[in-house]
């Protein structure tokens, strides 16, 4: 889909967000932790290999840019993801959180949720986190098949996944997620099931299950350049796709948006709801990005420049059909689907063949994505962008 032709200025500021409106609706936020003791193959979000002197530069730079930052209302949501975030251990989980406090972020109203890898989880870390306001762990378990953990660069075996699942489990969380990889190459119906069911045996609240993706910047995109390996066929990938959510369903999950599973209501991803419904939120750390009314930023990606509070920024002017578009792809995605409001031109007939299809159900507020064309809602996107 091509993006329309935007405005954009580059900023340098001691405080990246000085320039943004900032108003009373802006309670959600999100902070990056781009560190990693090592990248996985599939990762091409912006993360360093994690040494002593970056995670120092990391602190200087978190704790200069949150210098003097409070939300004017009381955040519903704060989101610590990455890279690895509990990659700050001891001494410097402790200057982290003191930095969050003194921005007034870490008692949101709804969710403070922290994004873990299981090699560096432990149960005084977790008892910290909570006992620090943590309500919602997400662990980046990924598989327990031990092929596809190394196929995938993770660094940890099954039995640390397992072992880190249940201290998190021992924690005081209202509710702990994880992160599960499907439809990798030469993946079958047989493996697949195996291993979901492994994961569902630890009973998570949430199920985060993501088909693979393989996008440039990443180690498995030059592996594929080189015809190191095969994706999934369509068909193939379909039959995965439809297994997993079935898979999931079966074992008492719902399907809240494409990706994402919760056992009850309240295990949901609440800053990620919201995100996915165009509410505002500001992203603080290297790489971050903020979204606030038609401004849209991202914050340095140079861990040095950050580290001594030069944080550039690059901001853009979204126009309203980028907007709408936006709204479009994220809304589908969502049990709810999207507001008809959303379109400027509506026409039913064109979308006739899909509800017959019933892959998409339209009442007379709302357009939703049924189960059955959930497979497909990417396609679906793109016939309705047409009519945005």
């Amino acid at each position: 889909m091509k993006k329309d032709e935007t405005q954009k200025k580059g900023h340098e500021d001691t405080h990246s967000h000085s320039y943004l409106p900032i108003h009373n609706s802006v309670t959600d936020f999100y902070i990056h932790v781009p560190l990693c003791v090592k990248k996985c193959h599939y990762c091409n979000f912006t993360s360093f290999h994690s040494t002593d002197n970056r995670i120092s530069q990391y602190l200087s730079g978190i704790e200069k840019e949150l210098a003097g930052f409070k939300p004017k209302n009381t955040p519903r949501t704060l989101h610590v993801g990455g890279g690895t975030p509990n990659i700050l251990r001891g001494k410097n989980a402790v200057s982290f959180i003191s930095c969050l406090q003194n921005a007034e972020l870490t008692h949101p109203a709804e969710e403070f949720a922290v994004e873990l890898n299981p090699e560096l989880v432990d149960r005084d870390y977790v008892r910290f986190l909570t006992l620090e306001g943590v309500t919602r762990l997400s662990l980046g378990v990924q598989s327990l098949n031990e092929k596809k953990l190394r196929f995938l660069g993770r660094i940890h075996d099954s039995d640390t996944a397992v072992e880190a699942f249940k201290s998190c489990r021992a924690s005081h969380a209202k509710s702990v997620s994880v992160d599960f990889i499907f439809a990798l190459p030469k993946e079958d119906e047989k493996t697949l099931r195996k291993d979901l069911e492994n994961i569902l045996s630890l009973s998570p609240d949430h199920v985060s299950a993501y088909a693979l993706t393989i996008e440039n910047g990443c180690r498995l995109f030059d592996d594929l350049q080189k015809n190191r390996f095969k994706p999934p066929e369509d068909d193939k990938f379909l039959s995965l796709f439809t297994l997993t959510g079935k898979i999931l369903k079966d074992a008492g999950y719902e399907r809240y948006e494409t990706s994402n599973f919760r056992k009850y209501f309240s295990a949901r991803s609440v800053h990620n709801s919201h995100v996915w419904s165009g509410k505002n939120y500001l992203g603080f750390g290297p790489a971050s990005v903020s979204r606030i009314g038609n401004i849209r930023s991202k914050n340095v990606t140079d861990l040095l420049l950050y580290s001594k509070g030069k944080i550039i920024t690059e901001s853009e002017e979204v126009t309203e059909q980028q907007r709408r578009l936006e709204i479009l792809m994220t809304g589908l995605r969502t049990k709810g689907g999207i507001r008809l409001g959303v379109f400027s031109n509506f026409e039913r007939n064109k979308i006739e063949g899909l509800i017959e299809k019933k892959l998409i159900s339209v009442t007379k507020t709302r357009c939703l994505v049924t189960e059955e064309g959930v497979p497909l809602v990417d396609e679906i996107t793109a016939l309705l962008s047409t009519m945005i």
